[in-house]
Parts: structure tokens; C-alpha cells; sequence
């Protein structure tokens, strides 16, 4: 429980700028909703082979109610001509979960969408018939 109240005061902010930014001008752009404990940000450069580079970032508030009214007030904000994705931060553990749950939840509902037909007669059959 004592995690799940860390992460209530936790902030994963995503699509930051990339250029003329630091992690000082992280934590003056969400210190208007609260006191800030702590910030992160990182630029990522080149990922799985792209040459996409982004950036990202975490700010740790000291109250539950700060970190909340933060997210509400910057999530969908525009920095630099990009818009910016506040959620709650989560483990890493809890994102590969939540991750591998999707990824099967998406399989089985493939799974119960798709009929294999063997020698199907596609010159005698329509689409009204397979109706």
C-alpha cells in the first residue's frame, strides 16, 4: 500500500521537448501545482534503430492532491508544438503486466475473429451467402 501511495505522487510525463530543455525547466513547469520532491528527464535518441529522438520525464510531488491537480492541469498541454502526456508513474513491473495482458487480451480476441475455411469454393460463393 505504501507503493501504490508513492505512485499517487508520481508523474510520468511524456513528449517533452528535446532541445533547450533540462530537468530544471521540468520542475518550474509543474512546480505552479506543488511542492516538488524530485524530477527526472531524458532524452532518448535513436531507439530500436530509428532515428526518432524524444524525451521524457517523472515528477515526484510531495502531496497526492498536488501531484493530481498537475495532471490534470498539463496533460494535453502544448510545449514546443508537441502535446504533452502526464499520467501516473507506474513500476516497471506493473507496465510489463498491464503490457502482457494487453498483448493476450489481443490475441484471444484475434483468435475468436478469425475462421480458417479449407478448400474453400471461391468461384460458387459469394459474399451474401458467407453472410
Amino acid at each position: 500500500q505504501a507503493e501504490s501511495q508513492a505512485q499517487l505522487k508520481s508523474l510520468f510525463v511524456k513528449d517533452l521537448p528535446t532541445e533547450d530543455f533540462s530537468n530544471d525547466k521540468l520542475k518550474k513547469l509543474f512546480a505552479p501545482f506543488g511542492k516538488i520532491v524530485s524530477t527526472f528527464y531524458k532524452v532518448n535518441s535513436g531507439i530500436g534503430g530509428k532515428d526518432e529522438v524524444n524525451a521524457f520525464g517523472f515528477v515526484n510531488f510531495e502531496g497526492e492532491n498536488e501531484a493530481k491537480a498537475a495532471l490534470t492541469g498539463m496533460n494535453g498541454m502544448k510545449i514546443d508544438g508537441k502535446m504533452l502526456e502526464v499520467s501516473y508513474a507506474v513500476s516497471k513491473k506493473e507496465r510489463e503486466a498491464e503490457f502482457k495482458k494487453k498483448r493476450d487480451d489481443s490475441k484471444r480476441d484475434n483468435q475468436q475473429r478469425t475462421i480458417y475455411i479449407k478448400n474453400f469454393d471461391v468461384e460458387n460463393v459469394t459474399v451474401d451467402m458467407l453472410k
